[in-house]
């Protein structure tokens, strides 16, 4: 008899419907409150990220205002590639500093989630830093660099539900307890323009989603971004990053958003077993 190979999870794709399904609330809080800590300086950046235009052809910013340009040229063109997307979105994670030999950033990773009356689904993102010993989800991006108005919102809210089961998984196959609340950090992408998230994602929330439960209580989603510099068009939106001031801000944003970051991962990360407490 013939081998059959599993058949591969569609995607699931959530709206504003399913946040209220689930009672989930996505609100703004200001820098310090978000943060917990002042916006870090960027002493170790090196200048030429700053600039209007690359200082000479080999700084180290040189790559990323290449993938600023091609990103420009394709948008004018009407002709955006998924190359273009996937490569400044891929170095904007880069900037946080975050990947190593443990930890890397994966394209359109998908994260298989449990659904009530939904068999075999999986959330695609566009990236997330993952931790590769242990299959840890550290961090989840949703990038919509067209700014074509699609809420990504929602799919920032079940990637994160998904990365809960994943990561609560991934410890009591290592022996270790299931944690009950899980921040996980998420970035979306309107345009060039950064948006930062912390979703709590609890026990209470996942059995919602997994069971379809009515939810005993509301989740409380906040973000934070800097503020957008005035612009006139949809292209400017996408843009954004050529602005120096803007560029500045959000790379400010970007690197207290990674100490933000660390602070949850400490709780539950599987690189730091001895601190999680083994069975």
């Amino acid at each position: 008899m013939a081998l059959t190979s599993a058949r591969e999870p569609s995607n699931v794709e959530w709206a504003a419907l399913d946040l209220a399904r689930y009672n989930v609330a996505i609100q703004p809080e200001e820098p310090q409150s978000f943060f917990r800590r002042p916006i870090k300086a960027l002493d170790h950046l090196d200048k030429s990220f700053l600039s209007p235009e690359p200082p000479h052809p080999h700084c180290p910013a040189t790559d990323f205002f290449r993938s600023l340009g091609v990103l420009e040229s394709e948008i004018e063109k009407g002709n955006l590639s998924a190359v273009a997307e996937d490569n400044i979105a891929e170095y904007l994670l880069r900037l946080l500093g975050i990947e190593s030999s443990l930890a890397l950033s994966h394209l359109h990773y998908r994260i298989p989630i449990q659904m009530k009356e939904r068999e075999n689904v999986a959330v695609q993102t566009t990236a997330s830093i993952i931790d590769v010993v242990h299959g840890l989800i550290l961090l989840v991006a949703q990038a919509d660099m067209r700014a074509t108005g699609v809420d990504l919102r929602p799919s920032l809210v079940a990637a994160a539900v998904a990365a809960y089961q994943q990561n609560n998984a991934s410890r009591v196959k290592l022996g270790l307890d299931p944690l009950d609340v899980m921040v996980i950090p998420c970035i979306r992408m309107h345009g060039t323009c950064l948006h930062f998230y912390k979703v709590p994602v609890s026990s209470m929330l996942n059995e919602v989603v997994r069971m379809g439960t009515q939810p005993s209580q509301l989740t409380i989603v906040s973000y934070c971004a800097p503020e957008i510099p005035k612009v006139h068009n949809t292209l400017q939106m996408r843009m954004a990053m050529k602005d120096v001031e803007y560029r500045k801000r959000a790379f400010e944003y970007l690197s207290t958003f990674k100490e933000t970051a660390e602070d949850y991962w400490k709780r539950y990360s599987l690189l730091q077993v001895d601190e999680s407490g083994r069975k």
